[in-house]
């Protein structure tokens, strides 16, 4: 009987891990762990280089316009190929479409690195 009981104490416990696991997987998402490059000329200014940095579920979004760099920081979301950045109460709409990321309608187009 004390046999018994042990082994389904232990069955148990694998089951418990083996849940553990799958559920781990479960909460990564596409984005999560990737960088994103894309690059926008600005009249009289130059060009605008662009880093999307993604750690789920913030992400970090840094701008360099002739060696200056602004980095903004938020959160977002992923729902099938929607992607939702928030930065400040702010929504930004994104598509993902293979290894592209369309902010903005087509105002800018990330490629993942």
């Amino acid at each position: 009987m004390k046999r018994t009981i042990f082994w389904l104490g232990m069955l148990l416990m694998i089951l418990a891990f083996g849940v553990a696991v799958v559920a781990c997987d479960i909460q990564k998402d596409e984005l999560d762990g990737t960088t994103w490059r894309a690059s926008s000329n600005v009249e009289n200014y130059g060009t605008i280089n662009h880093v999307l940095t993604f750690d789920s579920p913030n992400f970090t979004w840094r701008q360099t316009l002739e060696g200056q760099t602004h980095t903004l920081s938020g959160t977002y979301t992923i729902s099938g190929k929607n992607v939702t950045m928030t930065i400040e109460g702010h929504p930004l709409p994104a598509t993902l479409s293979g290894n592209t990321l369309i902010y903005g309608e087509g105002l800018l187009t990330f490629t993942k690195q």
